[in-house]
């Protein structure tokens, strides 16, 4: 049986697509061209997006009001130079849609690190806190760990080296003789 190459990738094509894009969010997704300027026409009659930008209000559950509706037409009127807050604040909205399932993926595996079988008695605040570290601090070659080791030095906690700390055994532990006659039966 000889598999039809065209058909084949057309079929892989349209199962991508189904699985990455519902046809509601192709739809939203279609109207989010009049947030980006350099998707505008050459000749925008003057209420171009205001249709879609009341549906995008609905979708993302803002407020379509007079003020947001005044902040679009000026930043139409300046060909995406004038932002103002309300019509920022929807760019922003429209910008916490996922592109994919990566970071969700991510942030369960980063949760299963932290939350580990030893870790298992982590209260919600905690968990959180160790996750929101682990996903968003900066790289360990920026941090400057000089300012929080004299505060904890300030509080007189001992440092790592402290001789008065006491030391553990240094050797070989094979040399515990009363463990000797326990391991030679097994």
């Amino acid at each position: 049986m000889v598999i039809n190459r065209q058909q084949f990738y057309q079929a892989l094509c349209d199962a991508l697509t189904a699985r990455i894009m519902t046809d509601a969010d192709a739809e939203i997704s279609s109207k989010l061209h009049v947030l980006l300027p350099n998707s505008w026409p050459a000749d925008m009659p003057p209420e171009y997006g205001e249709h879609e930008i009341t549906e995008i209000c609905t979708k993302f559950r803002c407020q379509y009001t007079s003020s947001l509706k005044a902040e679009y037409r000026d930043f139409k009127e300046s060909a995406g130079s004038v932002v103002g807050r309300k019509v920022a604040r929807l760019q922003c909205n429209v910008a916490t849609l996922p592109i994919s399932t990566a970071v969700c993926e991510r942030g369960f595996s980063k949760m299963n690190i932290v939350c580990s079988p030893l870790r298992s008695k982590l209260t919600i605040k905690h968990m959180s806190s160790l996750l929101f570290i682990s996903c968003v601090r900066p790289p360990l070659t920026t941090w400057q760990p000089h300012e929080y080791v004299r505060s904890w030095l300030a509080k007189g906690r001992r440092d790592a080296d402290d001789s008065r700390c006491p030391r553990r055994k240094q050797g070989d532990p094979t040399d515990d003789q009363s463990m000797k006659q326990i391991w030679h039966l097994l």
